[in-house]
């Protein structure tokens, strides 16, 4: 940052960050640590500030859920006028989101020292409330500098708020160090925080996230580039803390965790941690919106359906990881588009693999009485769902004991959601052609039984030959039948049609005990690939496994195969380098603090 910037921000910084007016003591201008943080109320105003971060435009709002989270092997960037930017890996030190996330990280940080450093201040407070929000801090803290040295490894480590405009002269830490710092800080917030059934709600540091965010940090330092493969053994003991809890279980229906995403509907049991938006900027009291589902979303210029600007579509090899009847893929990837105005759904082909737009944060699923604006959402954007952390407990256990009963029953948890209990729609037999069909009937076929039936209801299309039904075809075989369901054909200006349906079971849910320890980490691998695509994660899971490299270039020999109106898709993994493993110190921070140094290749 340069000087200039600093003092604006310092005020901001030495301030408490809420996004309400919380103090009537004089100084007016900004809140002062000898002013503030002397009561409860203080403390949660300070609090809300640090974790205000998460939803900022450059943050969880835009930036990391879009530009940020992509240019992996699961979507490509799908305007072709824009050749430069984080999606495409065409950018220098000096892009202004780069520097923007780094500032927001170090904001956030910072607003977190303030409160740790003050929180002993305040009276009249319960000491295990005090103690909570002291957790809330340290693991946030500990989160942010997560995220940094994720992105850039070896980061300026600062455990104490700015007084000066003149401290800046802070050299990069090495990300060892500033991984045993995340450890620490989230080890000690683990026994500090509260639980999720307590909270009753996701966008609250839960004892259950702590240990899951901690799997998920002893993960990366398994991996490249610090490659500590003791640290395997301590993502299992926390995963298995996660799971012996008893806080969480997967929502029966895969949709339905994103319905209520998108419906502001609190599942803490599946959902641990997920950045909160509330309003749309059009007449809200108070806003705090973000842009998950209109930038990534499906394809809509009608503002009353859900305006979406299809920023980025599938790729062929996400497409074809789904196997069998998984349900998750015709959600993760959309099998329509609402084209014209007012829209109209319309199909996608089947075959067309690189024209499938992100399904898991549709608009379309608002309430109609919900106004909508183009751009801005209430969307909550995931942070840690539970079936995160069951892939991750199969990954670990597989590292350290091999595929073992454990590993196997913490994927097929997760593989069993997907396909949606035991049983589908196998058949439908026609046992009455009727007569005087003059257009193909509607076949309607009732629900299976559950609460998650009603998303997974299973539709077939039919055929006429000379006024009779004469086939039934099944277009989706749904899901969470117990028993065959009821067909019932009407329209078409016959009558007299009637058909049955048996069910069959699924086969394919289970991964079958056997494989190696070789083929389940590759089964770990593609198994969160279809369960996490879009969600933020792929990146950074190709590179601690360190195959990210290959897996761009292989993405682009793919592209040689797509649609010629498709292929501009391939810039990105064209332009990817081994550079773009870790992002560059911002150029503005370089220009005032000279004892910073650039990452290789920058």
């Amino acid at each position: 940052m340069s000087k200039n910037n600093w003092l604006p921000l310092l005020i901001l910084l030495l301030g408490v960050g809420s996004c309400k007016k919380i103090l009537d003591t004089k100084p007016d201008d900004f809140v002062s640590p000898e002013n503030y943080y002397n009561t409860e109320k203080d403390l949660n105003a300070a609090l809300t500030g640090v974790y205000d971060v998460l939803g900022a435009g450059s943050m969880w709002g835009n930036t990391l859920h879009v530009d940020w989270a992509f240019g992996s092997d699961e979507g490509y960037f799908a305007q072709s006028f824009l050749q430069a930017g984080l999606l495409v890996y065409n950018y220098d030190p000096a892009n202004a989101q780069v520097l923007q996330v780094w500032r927001n990280l170090y904001f956030g940080i910072n607003r977190a020292n303030l409160l740790l450093e003050n929180i002993n201040k305040a009276t009249g407070i319960d000491s295990a409330q005090r103690e909570a929000i002291r957790g809330e801090a340290l693991f946030l803290r500990a989160y942010y500098y997560f995220l940094l040295v994720s992105n850039w490894g070896d980061v300026p480590l600062k455990l104490q708020s700015t007084v000066s405009v003149t401290d800046v002269a802070l050299t990069r830490t090495p990300a060892s160090e500033v991984y045993a710092q995340i450890i620490k800080d989230m080890t000690t917030a683990e026994s500090l925080v509260k639980t999720a059934t307590s909270l009753g709600a996701g966008g609250r540091v839960s004892k259950t996230t702590v240990e899951g965010m901690l799997a998920r940090v002893c993960l990366y330092m398994a991996g490249n580039p610090l490659n500590d493969a003791t640290k395997y053994a301590e993502a299992l003991s926390w995963a298995s803390k996660v799971k012996a809890s008893g806080e969480h279980t997967l929502n029966p229906d895969f949709k339905q965790v994103f319905i209520n995403y998108i419906r502001d509907i609190y599942d803490v049991k599946e959902s641990m941690w997920e950045v909160e938006f509330y309003g749309n900027g059009l007449n809200d009291a108070y806003q705090e919106f973000g842009n998950v589902g209109s930038f990534l979303g499906i394809q809509c210029t009608d503002v009353n359906i859900g305006y979406a600007y299809t920023i980025i579509i599938g790729v062929e090899r996400l497409f074809k990881a789904f196997q069998g009847q998984d349900l998750r893929r015709d959600w993760a990837l959309a099998p329509y588009k609402w084209i014209g105005i007012p829209g109209v759904k319309t199909a996608t082909s089947a075959t067309a693999f690189y024209d499938r737009n992100c399904g898991k944060f549709r608009r379309d699923v608002l309430d109609a009485s919900v106004r909508k604006n183009n751009n801005n959402t209430s969307t909550n954007w995931p942070l840690l769902r539970y079936a995160d952390v069951l892939l991750m407990l199969a990954e670990a256990e597989n590292e350290v004991n091999g595929p073992t009963t454990v590993a196997y029953d913490a994927i097929n948890e997760v593989r069993k959601r997907a396909y949606g209990s035991d049983q589908r729609v196998a058949t439908i037999t026609i046992t009455n052609q009727g007569a005087g069909y003059t257009t193909p009937p509607i076949i309607s076929i009732a629900p299976g039984t559950g609460t998650a039936a009603a998303n997974n209801v299973a539709t077939a299309t039919a055929t006429i030959t000379a006024g009779r039904v004469t086939g039934i075809t099944i277009a989706s075989p749904g899901a969470f039948y117990s028993a065959a369901p009821l067909i019932t054909i009407t329209g078409g200006g016959g009558t007299g049609a009637t058909a049955t349906a048996t069910i069959t079971p699924i086969n394919d849910a289970n991964l079958t005990p056997g494989l190696s320890k070789v083929d389940f980490r590759t089964a770990v691998q593609q198994e969160r690939y279809r369960e996490l695509c879009f969600e933020g994660n792929r990146k950074y899971d190709l590179n601690r496994w360190n195959i990210f490299l290959p897996t761009m270039k292989a993405v682009e020999l793919e592209f040689a195969t797509a649609p010629s109106t498709n292929r501009f898709g391939a810039v990105a993994f064209r332009n990817i380098q081994q550079r773009h493993l870790l992002l560059p110190i911002p150029t503005a921070d370089l220009s005032v603090n000279k004892s910073l140094t650039q990452n290789p290749g920058w």
